[in-house]
């Protein structure tokens, strides 16, 4: 629904940042990392994903479009929540969370508060069978991103459609609009 939000920043706390744009505040949850990204600064532009809980919407504001892929893979995995992801994601940085998942180090893992053993493993087992491609530009993650979305509305499950897309960039790095992705990624099923 929202790719970004910007505005002011109204109330700054570890948990949460009050942003205030177009006349609205918007409440956002954040990680430790976001907010000392934000500290002493008077706006921001914040990454947004949401989440829609029984008498809820939740939002969800990280500094980078890479925090809040990793927030959004981790939430995925069986046992791992919203407050667990960001509990981690305030535990490690992206560069960190990938270090770890390259070694399989389940013991720093299993440092965060709330994440046992088992959960450990499967966060590992997770990001190594579709390991995150993180593209060297906001331009090559916005092209994925849509590509991924677009192979989700033809049926394809969303690990499916990431493996798929990563491998389509992989074979034919040059393709560069998503419609290029997904019609290499069909005529090659």
């Amino acid at each position: 629904m929202w790719e970004y939000i910007e505005g002011n920043l109204a109330e700054l706390m570890p948990s949460h940042v009050v942003l205030s744009s177009g006349g609205k505040g918007y409440y956002l949850n954040i990680s430790l990392h976001t907010y000392s990204v934000l500290h002493q600064r008077t706006n921001a532009r914040l990454w947004v994903e949401h989440r829609i809980r029984d008498d809820q919407i939740l939002l969800f504001g990280f500094a980078t479009k890479e925090e809040r892929e990793y927030f959004r893979r981790l939430i995925r995995i069986s046992g791992v929540g919203t407050a667990m992801a960001l509990s981690i994601l305030s535990t490690y940085s992206v560069s960190e969370l990938e270090r770890i998942i390259q070694e399989g180090d389940v013991d720093a893992l299993v440092r965060v508060k709330r994440v046992g053993r088992k959960t450990a493993g499967r966060i590992l087992v997770d990001f190594q069978e579709l390991p995150v491609r993180l593209p060297d530009s906001l331009a090559d993650q916005s092209v994925q991103a849509d590509a991924i979305q677009a192979l989700e509305m033809l049926g394809f499950a969303r690990k499916e459609a990431q493996q798929l897309v990563c491998n389509a960039l992989e074979a034919r790095p040059e393709l560069e609009l998503p419609e290029e992705i997904v019609a290499h990624v069909l005529r090659n099923l």
